[in-house]
């Protein structure tokens, strides 16, 4: 139960991720591609360690993570800044930034809040049911709040992405992340 409900809780917040990876710093790109594939791919690092996270089989473990969880976040924005690009962006960078900052910010204590309720639900005897939906309902308001709080960040990223694309005369594949 914990798994899927973490599960629920990561697919919802990191719907604008691409899971690959790329660990250079300090890159100047004249490739349209190559820098938005840079990008893609420091924000990717952290849809990876949240998987990684998420596949752990008890909270205790994923608590024990969340710290690697953050050390990923911050090497994720380190990189991104390390970026840069020898046209105009459109704002593409930033957008990354400021998402990347709302998953350190906010998303991680409210992933421990998360996982925290997760242990309450599996202490509540089976024919509790009042509790346990309380608690149920508990967890899917931070679900709902951080989806919320999330979407002017995947917009902004959207937004950006899309200028920076026709601009560049670009053809990106469908993440599947993106569709609503």
């Amino acid at each position: 139960m914990k798994k899927l409900l973490l599960l629920l809780f990561f697919f919802q917040i990191l719907n604008g991720c691409n899971a690959d990876n790329d660990k250079s710093e300090k890159q100047n790109y004249s490739s349209a591609f190559e820098y938005n594939d840079a990008l893609v791919n420091a924000q990717g690092l952290i849809i990876q360690q949240m998987t990684k996270l998420l596949s752990l089989e008890t909270t205790e473990q994923m608590e024990l993570m969340i710290p690697n969880f953050s050390k990923v976040i911050n090497e994720s924005i380190k990189i991104t800044k390390g970026i840069t690009f020898e046209k105009n962006d459109f704002g593409m960078k930033e957008a990354f930034l400021n998402q990347m900052e709302f998953y350190k910010v906010e998303v991680t204590p409210i992933l421990l809040m998360m996982i925290e309720l997760s242990d309450q639900m599996d202490l509540i005897d089976e024919n509790d049911d009042e509790n346990f939906l309380l608690i149920w309902d508990e967890y899917i308001d931070l679900v709902n709040m951080v989806t919320e709080k999330e979407k002017p960040y995947d917009n902004a990223i959207k937004i950006s992405q899309g200028k920076f694309i026709k601009a560049y005369n670009m053809y990106l594949k469908n993440n599947p992340f993106m569709e609503e």
